[in-house]
Formats: structure tokens, sequence, C-alpha cells
């Protein structure tokens, strides 16, 4: 007999007459369309179930936790529609704060003030912090957070038509501010007409880089139809040496006809060879000429697009969000990408940054979404994913990733984890506000709905019953001070079985969002030391153990590395006995120039004549001369000239040469000679 059921609920709707399904048989309630998960009251059922079943109580440890509404606690007032939000803490007082942008109305700055049960109170300080001029426009798209001149202050990028936004921390312990720097750094020519930014180190100087995705039109709600085809831009960061970022799109090739109308892209080593790589997300079909990349770094900052080797026979069209996640936790990074015409796919990595090998992890889904985000909202160790819904009918849904047969596999458990609510959402902030290892999320909707923030609470209550491993990092020496690019590796073994995960660092990803800069990998039943591996941008390879249930920072100790073939001098004689000294160099991170020291000694046994004790030259000392410049392929070059040196034949000298970020991070070469040859005054004579 078929059971007739409400299809919107799956509930029995009591057409049998005299009928009641029994408590035991759960399934009784519904119908095979509606078996991909529990209803709620499915749900109280099975735990139910569970609970008078005594050899079912280990069953409890695994079940989805839920999602509470809190949205009405957090006391954020902004008007208008979200475009992007992102979660940085701006004012330097370990909080997250949020920044909002909206597709009809001003951005919104809304500082973390108070802690009050677990839900994070905001203030507007949109006003406040923002210096005069800098004000967020209407219409402002994707933001992406980052410390892009190394200062120890997170700053904004914000894409736009027109005008983006750099904003520039300024902040003080006392006095938070953000200034707007997007002319000062050359952005308001480069950014233009741009929906989103990726921060990323692509050529390893310790310099956080910026791509730019760019479409011509589409306005404040791009799709497929209205977005026409602009090149994106890639922009070196010279911050150090010029204080601007410089266009290096020739780093992605030549290809003239490599456009594409993007409103995502994000960075990660695909293949493990330590440099970063870029997916690049074209929202348009197959039909208009779709021209999704995948750029493969050379490891000299040179990017090449195998989007075509990769993902051989795979369609892959009408991209709307991009993110990186380890989905079936075997240590490489698969892509998932949500798409605005279907549901969206995962693309697994077969290890060597090859998609095609590997069937995708589907998710069975009807509707078209306005992007996905991975995130173990049950701390399980295995990435779920967040699917935003596009259409005001839809709700959010999440698919819980389960091993089923020994397979990854994405379940529908939205109404069971408390997403029935419905409406359009844009944009998603996924982070631990909380402190207690599970992830809250701040949804991209209109604050007149009182539907935006969901607090994680398991079954239990309040904070999770399962264990957790978090890592903040902070770059130094030769990485940016973001540390973003960074691969972190989680691992343990737990006497059968070698659980392992990898995460990156993220420096842009989803519709021009970006995840939280706290790692948080969830261990299940695991108490006991966590091994963790960490790749920094600059190819350098850390391993640390931590501790569960609780975010250990690591502080970057790697120092910039002075090329030691690339170190000489010599001297430029001219008449009237008297001669330059230059002194040259290399470095493979960008250094602080003020920092570059040279170091002059004699040598034993010279002639009385020749120059004795030692010296120390820096770009402050009198009559020297001293620049550092940015190699095309990644590195600096050194050159400080000690000028009117008196020349006297057959002086040897030593010297040794040093390049800082900071009194922390510094490296010296080893000594080298200065031989003064042949006077001009000498030949004369």
């Amino acid at each position: 007999m078929w059971i007739h059921v409400n299809r919107e609920n799956c509930q029995y709707d009591g057409e049998i007459p005299g009928y009641e399904p029994p408590l035991h048989n759960i399934m009784a309630y519904t119908w095979p369309r509606c078996m991909t998960g529990f209803t709620p009251g499915q749900g109280e059922r099975m735990l139910r179930a569970i609970e008078v079943a005594p050899h079912l109580q280990r069953c409890l440890f695994s079940l989805a936790s839920a999602y509470e509404n809190k949205s009405a606690d957090t006391n954020l007032l902004y008007t208008g529609s979200p475009y992007s939000i992102v979660a940085f803490d701006y004012d330097g007082d370990i909080d997250k704060d949020l920044f909002i942008t909206m597709r009809d109305d001003f951005g919104s700055l809304q500082q973390q003030v108070l802690l009050t049960s677990g839900v994070p109170q905001f203030q507007d300080r949109t006003a406040y912090d923002i210096a005069p001029g800098g004000q967020p426009q209407v219409g402002l798209r994707g933001a992406t957070a980052a410390d892009y001149d190394n200062d120890g202050r997170v700053d904004l990028f914000v894409a736009a038509a027109t005008q983006p936004r750099l904003y520039h921390n300024n902040s003080t312990p006392i006095v938070a501010s953000l200034m707007d720097y997007a002319s000062a750094s050359g952005l308001n020519a480069l950014a233009d007409s741009s929906y989103a930014g990726a921060w990323g180190d692509f050529d390893r100087d310790g310099q956080i880089d910026l791509y730019v995705c760019r479409g011509d039109g589409g306005g404040s709600d791009p799709t497929s139809v209205n977005l026409s085809p602009v090149r994106g831009r890639l922009l070196r960061n010279d911050g150090r040496i010029s204080g601007t970022f410089v266009d290096r799109t020739d780093s992605l090739g030549n290809d003239g006809s490599a456009l594409g109308a993007s409103v995502t892209a994000s960075w990660a080593d695909i293949d493990g060879d330590k440099d970063l790589d870029l997916f690049v997300g074209d929202l348009r079909d197959a039909g208009a000429a779709a021209s999704s990349r995948l750029y493969l770094n050379d490891g000299a900052g040179g990017l090449t697009d195998s989007f075509d080797d990769r993902f051989i026979g795979l369609d892959v069209e009408n991209v709307n969000s991009a993110a990186w996640a380890d989905m079936n936790n075997d240590s490489a990074l698969d892509l998932v990408l949500g798409s605005e015409s279907s549901a969206p796919t995962v693309y697994i990595n077969n290890g060597s940054g090859n998609f095609a090998a590997v069937d995708p992890l589907p998710v069975v889904l009807t509707s078209a979404s306005n992007g996905a985000r991975p995130a173990d909202h049950d701390l399980d160790g295995r990435q779920d994913l967040v699917v935003l819904p596009r259409e005001s009918s839809d709700h959010r849904w999440l698919f819980w990733n389960r091993l089923v047969d020994g397979n990854a596999t994405l379940l529908d458990q939205s109404y069971n984890v408390g997403f029935t609510s419905t409406g359009r959402v844009d944009g998603v902030v996924i982070a631990d506000f909380n402190a207690d290892g599970d992830s809250d999320m701040f949804f991209g909707r209109p604050e007149s709905t009182d539907d935006y923030f969901y607090q994680a609470r398991s079954f239990a209550g309040d904070p999770p019953t399962a264990h957790w491993a978090g890592v903040k990092l902070v770059g130094g020496g030769g990485n940016n001070r973001s540390a973003i690019g960074a691969r972190v590796r989680f691992s343990y073994f737990d006497g059968q079985d070698t659980f392992q995960q990898v995460q990156v660092v993220d420096g842009g990803s989803g519709k021009g969002g970006q995840a939280d800069n706290v790692l948080i990998c969830g261990l299940g039943a695991w108490n006991s030391m966590v091994a963790v591996q960490i790749t920094w941008p600059g190819g350098y390879v850390h391993t640390f153990n931590v501790q569960p249930d609780t975010v250990t920072t690591i502080v970057d100790t790697t120092v910039p590395e002075i090329t030691t073939g690339k170190t000489a001098a010599t001297h430029y004689p001219y008449p009237h006995g008297w001669a330059d000294w230059e002194f040259t160099w290399e470095t493979n991170f960008s250094c602080d120039p003020a920092r570059d020291t040279v170091t002059i000694s004699n040598c034993t046994g010279q002639p009385s004549e020749c120059q004795t004790g030692t010296i120390v030259l820096t770009a402050a000392t009198y009559g020297v001369e001293h620049s550092v410049l940015a190699k095309a392929g990644g590195g600096y070059k050194h050159k400080l000239i000690w000028r009117d040196r008196q020349c006297i034949a057959t002086c040897v000298h030593n010297f040794t040469v040093e390049s800082a970020t900071d009194d922390g991070h510094k490296s010296t070469s080893p000594t080298r000679n200065l031989t003064v040859g042949v006077c001009i005054g000498d030949m004369e004579q």
C-alpha cells in the first residue's frame, strides 16, 4: 500500500483510518524521495530509539550537530541585502569582526564588542572607524582580508565596478582606523570592474599578491546572462619597494583570449610542490565559451593554464563559487564548485592535481545555488558542505559527509540540523565565534529577517561532545604575516588507522568571500596529541604537536635567504685615485631595505696604506647609494654603492652582507672578498 505523505515535511498525513505507525517503525512516516535524511520528527524518533537501546548508544556520537537561530541576540544593525561577508579582526582584540557588502546599500563594518551565552554581539562602526573619503559605497562586491604590508594589522580589499577599496589598517591599541589606500597603491585603475579578490603569494617573496576577478556589467547580481567577459588581473605586491601593486598578468601567459566572466577565484597548492596554484571560475556556460582556468605555478612565479589537461571530459560551467577542501581525507585538496544552474560539485584531486582521474563527488540537489562552502559542522573529521539557496523559496542545505561502503557520500541533513527557513542567501561566514570548537554561521541575509546568525550546538548541548584541534598561523620572516597559502596537515594514529586531513589558510574563496583564518580540524573521539605539519607559503616545512580542544598559535620562524652565488662586490675606479665600491646580492624574500647592511673588515698582511678596522654600511651611511629591485621571476636584487673611496691597488677587503624582515628574522652571507685591482690614477702615472 502506498502511504500518502505531505511532501513538504514528509510526515504521515493520516489518510489511512485507524493506522498509527509504531515508534520502532521509524521510516513508516515517509516515502523513498524523503529518505535522503530525517525530518525533525523522524530525527526525534530515531534519537528515542537509540536512547532505549544501550547497544546503540555509541551512535549518538556520530549524529549531526544542530544549529539554533540566535540572530536577535547579536544586536546587529545594518540595512540592505548582503552580497558578501568576511570575518576579520581589524581592531586587534582577537574577536572576529565583520565587514558586509550590500547589493543595494552601503557596506557595513561591524565590530564584535561582547560575547553573551556563546553569541557574539556587534556594534556598527562604519562611520567611526573608516576614515572620511573612504566610506563604503553602495554596491560593493567581494571582500577579502590580508595583512598586505606585513605590519601585523589585517587590511581589507573590497571589489567594485569603480572605486574598489583597499582599507589599510592604521589601528592602534587605543583607536581603530581603516583608511582607503586604493588610489595610492594603484588599485583604483588595476581593480576596476572587479567582483572578487583572492590573496596569494604566487612568487614566494613574502609579500601577499592579489588576483582580481573581473567582468563587465552584471551590477550587484551577476549572472551568466548579464555578465560579459573581461580578463582578470594578477597584481604583484611591490609594497616594500614602490608602495604599489604592479600588473603582472603577463605571468599568466600571453593568451590574449583568456577572458572570463568571473566572480570567484582561489589559491592553493594542489600538486604538493610547495607553490600556489590558482583556479579561476567562469560564470558563463559552455555555449557561451566558458573558460574557467587552472593555473599551475612553475615555482619561479610563472603560471600556466592547465585546465584542459586536468579536467578532461568534465563539464565545468556557470561557476559562482570555488573553495579548496580535503573532502576524502587523503591529504590532497579537492575543488568545491558552486553553480548558478545546477547542484554544486566536488572535484576530487588524485593527489597530483588531476581532477579527471577520480569521479566527482555528487551533491543530490535540483535547485540552483548561490555558492557552497566546506565545514566540518559535527567535528567528526570529515568536511561537510553548506550550500546557499539562490531562490527565495529554497532553504539552506547542509550535506553530511559520511562513509557509505567505504566511499565519501554527501547526505542531506538540512532539516535535521535546523535549516528549515527559506530565503535567498548571499555569502556565509563559517567560524567559531565563541571559541568552543564548533563553527557558527553568519548568513548573508537582510537584518530585517532576523534569520542570519546560527549558533552551533550538539544534541547534548553546548560545547560540542566531539574533540577538535585548532591552529592559528602567524607569518614572519620570509612569509606573509597572514600566512595565507600555508598548507596544514593534521594527523594522528589511533593504534589501527591513521587519520589525516589537509587544510589551507584561505586568501579568498566562495562567491567573493573567505574562509576563517583559524583552522579547526574535527577529531571525533580522539582526545590526545595531534601532529601538525605546516608547509609555509615560502616552501619551508615545520612539524608540531598540538593539544586537542584548544587553538594553538604557531609563529613562523623562517628567515630570508641570501643567495650566496649572487653575492658580489667590485670597485669602479675613476681618475685622481678614487673609486666607487659596489656590493650586490639577492634574497628570495622581500626584506626591510633599512635593515640592509654591509660589514667590511681588513684582511691580515695588507700594506699599511690599506684600510683597517671594521666599517658598517647601511642605506643611511653618508656617501652610500642603496636600492632594492624586484626581479621578474621572483626574488629581489639589492645594491649598495659606497662612493668616492681612495683607490689603493692590491688591497683585499673581507665583507659580509645582511638582510632582514625584522629583528627576529635576518640572514647573513658567508664572508667574501673585495679586491682592489688597477686604479686609473696609477695608470696615468
